[in-house]
C-alpha cells in the first residue's frame, strides 16, 4: 500500500486529488496539507511514502517547500503544477531539487484534475519505486557561453533519450559536451509542454552547445542540440526536424523510438545513440534499429539509474554496444565523436 500526503492550498483541489488517489487500492491517502509549512510538519509526523505538492501556495511555496522536505525529511515528491510558462520553469527547477516527477494541472470550472487522472496516478506508483538516494539534487554552475553555431549541414548524428529521473541525468552529460561543428544532438526527455522549452532554457545555460527546442521544418545544424516538445513526436526527415502531434492521451508513448527510429534512416552508421533512466520501454526498439544500421549505442547502467527500466529493455533486446554509469557517457560520447571525424 503506497500512503501518500496530499499538498495544495485549495480545499477543492486537495479533496479531488485525495478522491482520486483513494479509489484506487494500491494507494491510501494518509493526511493533507494547505501549505509548505504544514507539509514539512505532516511528512516529519506521518512518514508518507509519497507527497503531491503544489507548487502556488501561501507562507512557503512549494519549490521553498520541497528544498527544506529535501534537507530535513528526505521524501518521494510528486510536483502538481500549472500549466502556464512561468510554472514550467519552476516545475524544472523541481525536479533539479529533487522532486522525481510532476503532472501539470489543469484548469477548469468541473472536476478539471479528470483530465489527468491516469497520470496522476501513474506518477504517484512510479514514485513509490523510486530509490531515493539517486534522485537528491545536484546542482551546476551556468558554463559561458560557447563558440557561435556554424550554419553546417550536421553530418553526426546523437540521439539520447530518458524519461523518469532524466532531468538530472541530461544535465549530468550535455553540458560536458564540447562544440562540435559536425554533429548535431537530438534529445528526447519525457515531459509535457511548457515544460520542454524551460528545460531546454536550462540546458542551454549550462552548455557549451546552444540548446534549443525543436521547432517543424527547421534545418538540421551541426553545434546544436535540439530538445523534443512536449506532446509532439519528432522526427527526422530530408536534414529538417518534423513535429508530429501526439494523441491526447495522459502517457506518453514511443516518443524516443520515433526519433531514434528516425536518426537510424537519416544519419546510419554516423550516429551514436544513448538511453538513460525511466519507466517502460521507450526508446529500446529505436535503439536496436539504430544498432543495426551501424550506430554505436549506450544504455546508462543500473547503478546510476533512477529507474533501470527502459535501458534494462534495451540490453534485454540485444540493442546495446556499451552499458555504462551516468559519470562515464559524455567522455564516451566525445570519444566516439572524435573517431568518426
Amino acid at each position: 500500500m503506497i500512503r501518500v500526503l496530499v499538498v495544495d492550498d485549495s480545499l477543492f483541489m486537495r479533496k479531488q486529488i485525495e478522491d482520486m488517489l483513494s479509489k484506487d487500492k494500491e494507494i491510501k491517502v494518509i493526511g493533507e496539507a494547505k501549505d509548505g509549512l504544514e507539509a514539512i510538519e505532516k511528512i516529519e509526523k506521518l512518514n508518507p511514502d509519497v507527497v503531491t505538492l503544489d507548487i502556488l501556495m501561501p507562507k512557503m511555496d512549494g519549490l521553498q517547500a520541497l528544498k527544506e522536505i529535501m534537507k530535513i525529511h528526505p521524501t518521494r515528491v510528486v510536483m502538481v503544477s500549472g500549466a502556464d510558462k512561468t510554472e514550467g520553469d519552476i516545475g524544472i527547477k523541481s525536479l533539479e531539487e529533487g522532486a522525481i516527477g510532476f503532472v501539470s494541472k489543469p484548469y477548469g470550472p468541473i472536476s478539471p484534475l479528470e483530465i489527468v487522472k491516469d497520470e496522476i496516478l501513474l506518477q504517484v506508483k512510479n514514485a513509490a519505486k523510486v530509490d531515493l538516494g539517486k534522485v537528491m539534487s545536484r546542482k551546476r554552475k551556468a558554463k559561458k557561453p560557447g563558440p557561435k553555431v556554424k550554419e553546417e549541414e550536421a553530418k553526426i548524428a546523437v540521439g539520447v533519450g530518458a524519461s523518469l529521473g532524466g532531468i538530472r541525468a541530461m544535465e549530468e552529460i550535455i553540458p560536458k559536451i564540447e562544440y562540435y561543428d559536425h554533429a548535431a544532438f537530438f534529445v528526447v526527455q519525457h515531459l509535457p509542454s511548457p515544460f520542454t522549452v524551460s528545460f531546454a532554457d536550462r540546458l542551454n545555460k549550462l552548455s557549451n552547445l546552444k540548446v534549443v527546442e525543436a521547432e517543424d521544418k527547421e534545418k538540421i545544424v551541426a553545434g546544436r542540440v535540439y530538445v523534443a516538445r512536449g506532446g509532439y513526436k519528432m522526427k527526422l526527415k530530408d536534414k529538417h526536424i518534423e513535429l508530429i502531434e501526439e494523441d491526447k492521451e495522459p502517457v506518453i508513448k514511443n516518443t524516443i523510438d520515433t526519433t531514434m527510429e528516425s536518426i537510424s534512416r537519416e544519419f546510419g552508421k554516423n550516429s551514436i545513440g544513448v538511453l538513460l533512466t525511466g519507466m517502460g520501454k521507450d526508446g529500446a526498439r529505436g535503439l536496436k534499429r539504430m544498432r543495426e544500421k551501424g550506430a554505436f549505442t549506450i544504455a546508462e547502467s543500473k547503478e546510476s539509474c533512477v529507474v533501470f527500466g527502459m535501458p534494462k529493455s534495451a540490453i534485454e533486446m540485444g540493442a546495446v554496444d556499451e552499458i555504462l554509469p551516468n559519470n562515464q557517457i559524455a567522455d564516451a560520447i566525445q570519444y566516439l565523436l572524435k573517431e568518426m571525424e
